[in-house]
C-alpha cells in the first residue's frame, strides 16, 4: 500500500508538467518523460561529482534549473522555428525532441546506472508492520510542495491568473491588456506554461532518483 502511495505522487507529480503544457497548447509532450529523467541524471551527476562538495538542496536546484534551460532551448529552437502551427506536427516534433534528449543524456551522462542515497532528515517508520521507508516521505512532501506552490501561482498572483487567461482565450486576454507576444505580458503566454512544466519535472526527477 505504501509503495502504491509513493508511487501514485511519483505519477501526481508527472502529471502536473504534462498538464499544464496540455492545457496551455492542446500539444500531447512526448517529451515530459525525459526531462524527469534530465532531472534525475542531473541530481545523480552533482552529487556524485568527487570533491564537489555539494549538497543535496544544491543539486536539487541545479537539476530543477537545468531542466527549465532545456525547456527554455526546445522553446526557442524547435517550437519557436516550426514552419507550421498544426497540432499533429507539434505532437511529432515532441517525438523528436523526445529521441534527441535520450541520446544526449546517454552522451552526457553515459549508460551506466546511477544511485544517490536517500536523502535523509527522516527516521525510517515501522507502522503497525508496515515499513515507510524516508525517501518516500520526501516524494510525498515533494508532490505536496509543488502542487501547493502551482495553485499559489495560478489562483493568486497576477501572472498566473494572465497565464491562464491567455492560454485558455488569447483574444479574450488581449483585449483585456494581455498581449502575450508584447512587453511584459510575455510571461504569461503559452511559454511560461512549459518552463512552470519542466521545472517541475525536474524537481520530480530529483525526488525519485
Amino acid at each position: 500500500m505504501i509503495s502504491g502511495l509513493v508511487i501514485g505522487c511519483i505519477y501526481g507529480m508527472a502529471a502536473l508538467g504534462f498538464t499544464i503544457v496540455f492545457n496551455a497548447t492542446r500539444v500531447i509532450n512526448f517529451a515530459n518523460g525525459e526531462f524527469l529523467m534530465l532531472g534525475g541524471l542531473a541530481t545523480a551527476a552533482v552529487i556524485g561529482a568527487e570533491a564537489s562538495g555539494w549538497g543535496t538542496v544544491a543539486a536539487v536546484l541545479v537539476a530543477a534549473a537545468l531542466t527549465t534551460l532545456v525547456g527554455l532551448l526546445m522553446q526557442a529552437l524547435a517550437f519557436d522555428k516550426a514552419k507550421s502551427r498544426d497540432l499533429q506536427m507539434l505532437v511529432m516534433l515532441t517525438i523528436g525532441i523526445t529521441l534527441m534528449l535520450r541520446g544526449g543524456a546517454s552522451i552526457v551522462f553515459g549508460r551506466s546506472v546511477s544511485f544517490v542515497n536517500d536523502f535523509g532528515g527522516f527516521p525510517e517508520l515501522d507502522a503497525g508492520g508496515v515499513f515507510i521507508p524516508p525517501q518516500g516521505l520526501w516524494i510525498a512532501l515533494a508532490m505536496m510542495a509543488v502542487s501547493l506552490a502551482l495553485w499559489l501561482l495560478f489562483s493568486h498572483t497576477t501572472i498566473g491568473k494572465a497565464m491562464q487567461a491567455a492560454s485558455m482565450e488569447p483574444r479574450a486576454a488581449a483585449l483585456c491588456g494581455i498581449e502575450p507576444r508584447h512587453g511584459l505580458a510575455r510571461v504569461c503566454d503559452r511559454r511560461a506554461h512549459r518552463r512552470v512544466g519542466r521545472g517541475a519535472d525536474g524537481a520530480t526527477g530529483t525526488a525519485v532518483l
